[in-house]
C-alpha cells in the first residue's frame, strides 16, 4: 500500500488561537518534525515560510533541511482563485520563484498546492507553463460523467497538446476522522491503520492513497487532550512506525512518474469547478476594499503591493462553518467542533490595511505599536520582517 503523507502548514490557522499559533511555531513545530522519519509532502506559502524563517530560524532550518521532507509549489499567499483571479498567476509565480531561493532544488517537486486544493479553472491554461503537477480536491472539481466517489487518483488533463497531471486529494476520508480520534486517544493505531487501509481499497485503484491534513491538526488535538507536544510528537512517531511495519509505503509525490500507465487523461472542457462550497468565503467589503487599492495604486510600493498580495488570504475571508465535527460511539459524549469564522481574523485583516496606507518604516512601526494583543503584535513583527526581506529579492 502506497502513501503519500501530505501536510500543509499555514501561519494563518484558523484552528489555532494567536497564542496556540506562537506556540506551534515557538515550540510544537520543530517536535513534529523530528518525529517524522518517513517521507513526507510539505505545502507552505512562501510568505509564511519567510514568516517563520524570522520568528523560529531554528525550526525553519529543520524544515528546509529535514532529510524526509520534499516541498510542494504554493502561491506566495494563501489566495483563492474565486476571489482574485486576476492576481492568482503572478501569486502562483512568485510563490516559485522564492521557494527555489529558500529551499534546495533537489527537495522541490514540481507539483502546484493550490489553496483549498481548489481548480483555478480560468488559470489552467496558463499554470500548464509553470507547474507540472497539481493537487486537487475532490469537492472543488466536476469531471463530466463521474461522480466524486468515482473521480480516479491521478489524471492529465490535456490541452492543445499539453498535459498538467493531477493529484486527487479527498476530504472525506476516514484516514482524517481516525487520525484525530488517535490523538485525541479515542481510537488505536491499529483503527488508523485500518482506516486508511479502507481508503486505499476504495479510492487508490491500486496506484497510491493522497492523504493531506493541516499540520496544526498535532497542537489543535494537544490543546483539546491536554498534554505536552512531546507526548504528541510521540504519538505520532508510534503510529506512523506502526505503519511502516504493516508494509505500508510512504512516498513523495514525484515517485509516480507520468508513465504510470493506469493514469487516465482528460480533456480540458471535461472539468470545471465545484461551486457547492463557494459559501463558505465571504466578507464582500474587505475584498472590495482590496479590490479599489490594487484598482486605485496601479504603481504602487512593493511592499504595499506584498501587504495586499496577503490581504487576499483565504483566511481572512471565511465565514462561519463547521468545518471537522466528530461524532460517534467512539467519542463518549465528546464532540470537537472547529468553527472558522471570519470575525477571529479581521484584528489582523485591519492591521494589513493600515499597512497598506502607510507612507514609511516608521509608521508602520507605530501601527505595530498600537496592537495590544502580545500574540498577533509578535505575529506582525515577523510579518514586517518578511515582507522587508521578499521586498529586497524583489529589488
Amino acid at each position: 500500500m502506497r502513501l503519500a503523507l501530505l501536510f500543509h502548514i499555514n501561519i494563518n490557522h484558523l484552528s489555532l488561537s494567536p497564542r496556540e499559533r506562537s506556540t506551534y511555531i515557538e515550540s510544537d513545530l520543530i517536535e513534529i518534525l523530528k518525529a517524522m522519519s518517513f517521507c513526507v509532502n510539505v505545502s507552505i506559502c512562501t510568505e509564511d515560510l519567510f514568516i517563520l524563517k524570522s520568528w523560529n530560524r531554528d525550526t525553519f532550518d529543520s524544515l528546509v533541511n529535514h532529510d524526509y521532507v520534499k516541498f510542494l509549489l504554493a502561491p506566495h499567499t494563501h489566495i483563492l482563485p474565486i476571489l482574485f483571479p486576476e492576481n492568482y498567476l503572478e501569486n502562483v509565480s512568485l510563490g516559485k520563484m522564492l521557494l527555489n531561493r529558500l529551499v534546495n532544488k533537489s527537495k522541490i517537486i514540481n507539483v502546484g498546492y493550490p489553496v483549498e486544493v481548489e481548480l483555478p479553472e480560468s488559470q489552467i491554461n496558463d499554470l500548464y507553463g509553470i507547474w507540472k503537477g497539481i493537487v486537487l480536491g475532490e469537492t472543488r472539481l466536476k469531471i463530466a460523467g463521474l461522480e466524486q466517489k468515482n473521480y480516479p487518483p491521478v489524471f492529465g488533463v490535456q490541452q492543445n497538446g499539453k498535459i498538467i497531471r493531477c493529484y486527487l486529494s479527498r476530504r472525506e476520508f476516514n484516514y482524517r476522522k481516525y487520525l484525530h480520534l488517535y490523538l485525541l486517544d479515542k481510537s488505536t493505531k491499529k483503527e488508523v491503520y485500518e482506516a486508511v487501509k479502507s481508503d486505499f481499497d476504495a479510492y487508490a485503484s491500486d496506484l497510491y492513497l493522497l492523504a493531506r491534513i493541516d499540520m496544526e491538526v498535532f497542537s489543535f488535538n494537544k490543546t483539546i487532550h491536554g498534554g505536552s507536544i512531546k507526548k504528541m510528537a510521540e504519538k505520532v512517531r508510534i503510529l506512523y512506525e506502526y505503519f511502516l511495519r504493516n508494509g505500508v509505503e510512504f512516498i513523495h509525490l514525484d515517485e509516480l512518474v507520468p508513465s504510470d500507465k493506469n493514469s487516465q487523461c482528460l480533456s480540458k472542457y471535461q472539468i470545471s469547478c465545484n461551486t457547492q462550497e463557494d459559501n463558505k468565503w465571504g466578507s464582500q467589503a474587505l475584498q472590495d476594499q482590496v479590490k479599489i487599492r490594487l484598482n486605485t495604486q496601479s504603481v504602487c510600493s512593493t511592499c504595499r503591493y506584498l501587504h495586499l498580495l496577503s490581504l487576499m488570504c483565504s483566511d481572512y475571508y471565511c465565514t462561519e462553518s463547521k468545518d471537522i465535527v466528530l461524532t460517534g460511539e467512539s467519542l463518549a459524549r465528546q464532540k470537537v467542533i472547529i468553527v472558522k469564522d471570519r470575525r477571529y481574523r479581521d484584528p489582523e485583516s485591519s492591521v494589513k490595511l493600515q499597512l497598506v496606507g502607510s507612507e514609511n518604516s516608521q509608521e508602520n512601526n507605530r501601527i505595530i505599536k498600537r496592537i495590544k494583543d502580545s500574540d498577533i503584535k509578535k505575529y506582525f513583527i515577523h510579518y514586517l520582517k518578511a515582507v522587508n526581506e521578499v521586498e529586497k529579492i524583489l529589488r
